[in-house]
């Protein structure tokens, strides 16, 4: 079998080549990246004088495509590491408007890589065309790990029914997805297992 194959996250993913025509991880493409260095974020303060800091543009972590259908993937794990430093987003409204920034800034930059791509301009103008075309399908997975006892279909459900609604404006609500490594639409052909780092 061949795949396309990624490390994220402390998991490691496979992209059956069966179904998937191109997988690519987004938030690390250099084209992405020169657009991150332009729009870097700054800091500001708040009502009570706070210094906040204000994201700059952010992306997915995967881009993929199949004949028909386009992918935007970010992966979420949040099984517990000794190592983990940075701060765990699990409130719904914060998780799911956070996944929503990172699918619009994710259409900006594409856009913007079919205009003025250095590496991919072939890439980025099949993906740009591919939205254009309403007879093709847009999907959003959140690829969501937690701890075993704490998954529950209740609580994905209340999840996917946030994050659908922040992303109604873009994609039919059918095709937004919340999957894990033990809960994946066969169809997809993703495997997934955690590794240690």
């Amino acid at each position: 079998m061949s795949a396309f194959e990624f490390t994220e996250s402390r998991m490691r993913f496979s992209f059956d080549k069966e179904v998937w025509t191109e997988v690519f991880k987004f938030d690390e493409h250099p084209d992405y990246l020169n657009v991150e260095r332009f729009l870097n974020g700054y800091t500001t303060k708040d009502k009570k004088g706070n210094r906040i800091r204000v994201l700059g543009v952010q992306a997915v972590d995967f881009i993929g495509l199949q004949n028909d259908k386009l992918f935007f993937i970010e992966i979420k794990n949040f099984r517990p590491h000794p190592r983990r430093k940075e701060v765990i987003i699990t409130e719904k409204e914060e998780l799911t408007a956070h996944i929503g920034h990172k699918v619009k800034d994710s259409l900006a930059c594409l856009v913007g890589g079919r205009r003025n791509s250095k590496n991919d301009k072939a890439l980025f103008s099949k993906i740009v065309d591919f939205l254009n075309d309403e007879q093709k399908e847009i999907y959003v997975i959140l690829w969501m790990e937690h701890e075993t006892k704490n998954t529950t279909p209740i609580g994905n459900n209340i999840y996917l029914q946030a994050l659908k609604k922040k992303l109604q404006w873009l994609t039919d609500r059918n095709n937004i997805l919340i999957c894990n490594h033990t809960n994946c639409p066969t169809s997809l052909k993703i495997k997934a297992q955690g590794i240690d780092r």
